[in-house]
């Protein structure tokens, strides 16, 4: 390979393919050009005053706004949710009973549906608003004393549903006359004051009997009875069968399933005995009835009471619309049997009785309703959460929040229930990493963002804020799992002797980075806040690494650098988590945008990450970890920045910035690790010898484009880097060449160039003076034949 000059002393031009750096090219300058023409100061561009002035500012701020008016009270329970989860002792945070509380503010204000409250009262009867139960409760609808625990609920939420509303109707219609008493329960009152509302209606003919129908206190009998059952009365409805004195089974049957309903909702309660004999006896009784009732009028709540005390035909699809004119009044009846499946199936052995269906659960009440899907419930598409509350009842509580969330306008209460349910445990999640989640960052500075690929679009998880809500559907076909559909995953399980058979989960973390991406795009800190409520350690990392890529809200997110020592201050994630585990957010978020090449983002947040002050006994390794990381980042910058990028725009400020940053981090960080004794390893001691070099081959770039080239040769000749004439030099210099970091070596070319820049432009000055010194003139010739000789 020739020389940088021919023997002749005709310049050539070799141009290295270096990635960031474009050769030197004879641009036009002030000055006429040396034979090395280009080392003249690059104009256009970044001018200095648009430089960051430290690296406490080298990231362009974060647009910061206030959350919008329905999202921001919300947010602080979340807030609330993930400090209580932090804290050692789990403190009794009734969460349930604050987002509705909330959300009823918010709905007075037309900010929240008001169908969204009843959720919320759902949400916490049906958890009873405990705090986590670890394990228990996970996947709740496949564990039957889960399905009890929240079952149990949904029936109390029913009940207490039915009589909140038949006393607002009562109260606006006004309390009828007669058969009503103020020392009366509640219950029994409303029951009879409901009974007497309608005895001037057609109603009263099919409710009230003289065939044969007991009475009490001049009301026909099971009417009070079932209404006092269906709004959580089960003493008055005790008391009312005793008081008529007409059906003992029915009395026993009764006491034992409120018994077994108590115990549902609260097992510290005992557990009933089952009264097989009784419930044989009303089976018989609703059988001879039903047939009765083909003949002639009959009570239909005498048969319903029957049916239900008996275990007779309820888990069929018939329903009596006499007794049952809603959708709740269906699932409730169903949920009670299901509740006591335990009971019917001890009694229903030997039983050949098919239509009552043996073991009766919850997840077949789901079933009925699934089958018949949300169109059937909601056909005007009028009522977002009248589906969602049903699966609720069910324990499906991963479809209802899907149902939700698949709705932009319901996606903030999808999420909040999904939050809540996560925080007691009730939720079957799964995290899937979605390979189409490799967007850039916002864009500003000298790099757009980064992440761990380089193609798709912005917005993480669930696409970006032109895409459909939710993320796209993964492919299904056979052996493929898990599938994912919207926010619902489902993986294979197997069970001995049995077919293969898909679990559904929810993938809260898609839930999660497609509601803070689109809804929380400019409030980093309170997005983390509900990235931090996830329990799943691996998808909550992920998610905060794609919020710092997303967001580029470090000072927020991780502290602000002083600027007087790049020290860390305050930092929101700190608040919220546990500091080692920041630092390794931190880490690994740094290390991936420096294997991207987005080395100021890096940079920024290396600069973050465990300060020596901070750090504890024995986390010298961590502290290496982050100054070698450092260092290696300005390294690589300065190298490749080693002279401006011909017709690059910026190239010199960004250039001049760099620079900057090295000496900061000489002045400001590496004397801190000095005085902490913090011992370098061999690699750590290399890099700091590579960036004093760099920065001292800058310095002497510098020189050249200044066109002080007698100071530059004297800087290149401190530095040992090139060979003098004298014998034996180009020996030494072969040897510090071959120690230099590969970075240098790569660009010692341009060394080369800028020292024969100099050697020419000396020469020519001194030329026409060779008869008044001529040892001058000769040295230079000797000096640039060693520096040939050398290339």
């Amino acid at each position: 390979t020739p020389g940088l000059m021919s023997p002749m002393g005709h310049a050539t031009r070799h141009s290295v393919d270096t990635p960031g750096m474009t050769p030197f090219t004879a641009a036009s300058t002030a000055q006429s050009p040396g034979v090395f023409g280009g080392f003249g100061r690059a104009s256009g561009g970044v001018g200095e005053e648009d430089l960051p002035v430290s690296l406490a500012y080298a990231i362009p701020e974060v647009d910061v706004r206030k959350p919008p008016i329905d999202i921001a009270p919300l947010a602080a329970i979340v807030s609330e949710v993930v400090a209580s989860s932090r804290a050692e002792t789990v403190a009794s945070l009734e969460v349930a009973a604050r987002f509705k509380e909330v959300t009823e503010q918010l709905a007075r204000g037309r900010h929240r549906p008001k169908a969204a409250v009843h959720c919320w009262e759902l949400v916490r009867c049906m958890t009873r608003d405990r705090p986590y139960q670890g394990e228990a409760f996970a996947g709740g609808r496949r564990k039957p004393e889960a399905q009890r625990f929240f079952a149990a609920g949904s029936v109390r939420f029913l009940e207490d549903k039915a009589l909140n509303y038949m006393q607002n109707v009562i109260q606006r219609r006004g309390k009828p006359r007669g058969g009503t008493s103020r020392h009366e329960a509640p219950r029994l009152s409303a029951a009879r004051a409901w009974i007497l509302m309608h005895k001037d209606t057609p109603s009263w003919n099919t409710w009230y009997s003289t065939d044969g129908e007991a009475s009490v206190d001049g009301l026909p009998l099971w009417p009070q009875v079932f209404f006092c059952f269906r709004t959580g009365g089960y003493g008055e409805a005790a008391a009312l069968l005793a008081k008529s004195g007409v059906n003992e089974a029915a009395e026993v049957a009764l006491d034992a399933i409120a018994k077994t309903l108590e115990y549902s909702f609260d097992p510290t309660q005992p557990k009933p005995k089952v009264p097989l004999d009784a419930i044989d006896d009303l089976t018989r009784q609703w059988t001879s009835l039903e047939e009765k009732g083909k003949r002639q009028h009959i009570d239909p709540f005498h048969l319903e009471m029957l049916n239900l005390l008996g275990f007779a035909a309820v888990s069929g699809g018939k329903i009596n619309r006499t007794v049952y004119s809603t959708m709740e009044d269906f699932v409730w009846q169903k949920l009670v049997v299901a509740l006591c499946s335990r009971l019917w199936q001890n009694a229903a052995t030997g039983r050949t009785d098919a239509s009552a269906g043996v073991g009766f659960t919850v997840d077949r009440v789901a079933q009925q309703l699934l089958e018949k899907g949300p169109d059937y419930f909601d056909p005007d598409h009028n009522a977002p959460f009248r589906y969602p509350q049903l699966l609720l009842l069910c324990g499906r509580f991963e479809r209802a929040i899907d149902h939700l969330a698949r709705q932009p306008k319901h996606a903030p209460d999808a999420v909040h229930l999904a939050v809540a349910l996560h925080y007691f445990g009730a939720l079957s999640t799964r995290y899937v990493p979605d390979p189409s989640d490799a967007g850039v960052g916002a864009s500003g500075g000298f790099s757009a963002g980064f992440d761990e690929a380089a193609a798709g679009g912005a917005g993480g998880a669930g696409g970006g804020a032109g895409s459909g809500v939710g993320p796209p559907a993964l492919p299904d076909g056979e052996g493929y799992y898990p599938r994912k559909d919207g926010f619902l995953v489902y993986t294979a399980e197997e069970a001995p002797g049995a077919a293969t058979h898909e679990i559904e989960s929810l993938d809260l973390a898609a839930l999660i980075n497609w509601y803070t991406t689109n809804l929380l795009p400019h409030n980093c800190a309170i997005a983390a806040e509900y990235i931090c409520a996830l329990r799943d350690d691996v998808a909550r990392m992920a998610l905060l690494r794609q919020l710092l890529r997303r967001s580029r809200g470090y000072d927020v997110l991780l502290g602000s650098l002083s600027e007087e020592t790049l020290v860390r201050h305050g930092g929101h994630l700190y608040t919220i988590m546990e500091g080692e585990a920041v630092n390794d957010l931190v880490m690994s978020a740094a290390q991936r945008a420096k294997e991207n090449g987005y080395n100021l983002d890096a940079l920024a947040m290396f600069l973050r990450a465990d300060d020596p002050h901070e750090a504890g006994i024995g986390r010298g390794s961590r502290r290496s970890d982050k100054l070698r990381a450092i260092v290696d980042i300005l390294n690589t910058q300065l190298a490749e920045l080693l002279v401006p990028s011909s017709g690059a725009a910026g190239s010199a400020a960004e250039r001049n910035a760099w620079k900057s940053f090295a000496e900061e981090v000489a002045e400001k960080l590496i004397p801190r690790y000095n005085r902490d004794h913090i011992d370098a390893d061999d690699v750590l001691s290399g890099q700091l010898q590579t960036l004093g070099m760099l920065m001292d081959l800058h310095d002497f770039i510098n020189l050249v484009m200044d066109g002080r080239y007698s100071d530059a040769l004297t800087q290149l000749d401190n530095l040992g880097v090139v060979p003098h004439p004298e014998p034996g030099d180009e020996e030494r210099a072969e040897h510090v060449f071959t120690e230099l970091d590969p970075r240098i070596r790569g660009r010692f070319n341009i060394v080369l160039e800028a020292g024969m820049e100099c050697l020419f432009r000396l020469f020519s000055h001194a030329k026409p003076e060779r008869a008044r010194n001529p040892a001058r003139v000769e040295e230079l010739r000797a000096r640039a034949r060693a520096l040939i000789s050398f290339h």
